[in-house]
């Protein structure tokens, strides 16, 4: 009877102090491996099997917070993506707005060395001047309309794009193309460096005037 009472006792004990914590800590290891990062196991037990208790919710703990960046990450990934595609379309739409504007358009970028750069030009450029800017496109403005580079525009451009000052109106007779016409000009900052100019052929308005 002595024995088997001990016996009992030692069951007792070895449940308390070894498989109910063991059970606990299985139990607790399959709910974090079926993703609840928020389970813990008690650690009050002394040696290694507390350790391993208290290793176990060190760990979980880890794994919730890389969890919680990660889904943040995933967040602000999707989050990201949606603002790239609205710009996106908002780029598209203001592209088809310019080159329907009835304004000649040219962006100028002024580059190290005061390399005043045609950057982009509208499709009304295209129709104005009878040319295809694309040829042009990452030229100096020297460079794409030789017959300005004795003139005061280019740097006025440059003055425009590297001092930010104000917007500049004037009218500009040209021959560039080998046709004499007059052009109504608006240049002004539209950024850092960089210099808008918006045209219009207004030959016809002013020779009407001169009849």
């Amino acid at each position: 009877l002595m024995i088997i009472l001990i016996s009992s006792a030692l069951v007792l004990i070895s449940r308390k102090l070894l498989l109910d914590p063991l059970a606990a800590l299985l139990g607790a290891s399959r709910k974090v491996a079926a993703g609840d990062f928020s389970c813990r196991v008690e650690e009050g037990a002394e040696g290694e099997l507390g350790d391993l208790s208290r290793e176990f919710n060190r760990m979980a703990g880890k794994l919730k917070e890389i969890t919680v960046s990660r889904d943040e990450m995933a967040v602000e990934v999707e989050q990201r993506r949606l603002a790239e595609a609205a710009l996106s379309s908002s780029e598209k739409r203001f592209r088809g707005m310019v080159n329907l504007s009835p304004f000649g358009i040219y962006y100028y970028i002024l580059q190290d060395g005061g390399r005043l750069v045609l950057a982009e030009a509208n499709a009304t450029a295209d129709t104005l001047l009878g040319i295809d800017h694309r040829a042009i496109i990452g030229k100096t403005i020297e460079e794409a309309f030789p017959g300005l580079a004795a003139t005061e525009v280019p740097e006025l451009y440059r003055a425009i794009a590297g001092d930010g000052r104000p917007e500049k109106r004037f009218e500009m007779d040209s021959d560039l193309f080998g046709v004499p016409r007059t052009y109504a000009v608006i240049a002004f900052n539209s950024g850092p460096m960089s210099v808008t100019v918006m045209f219009q052929d207004i030959t016809a308005e002013k020779d009407a005037k001169l009849k």
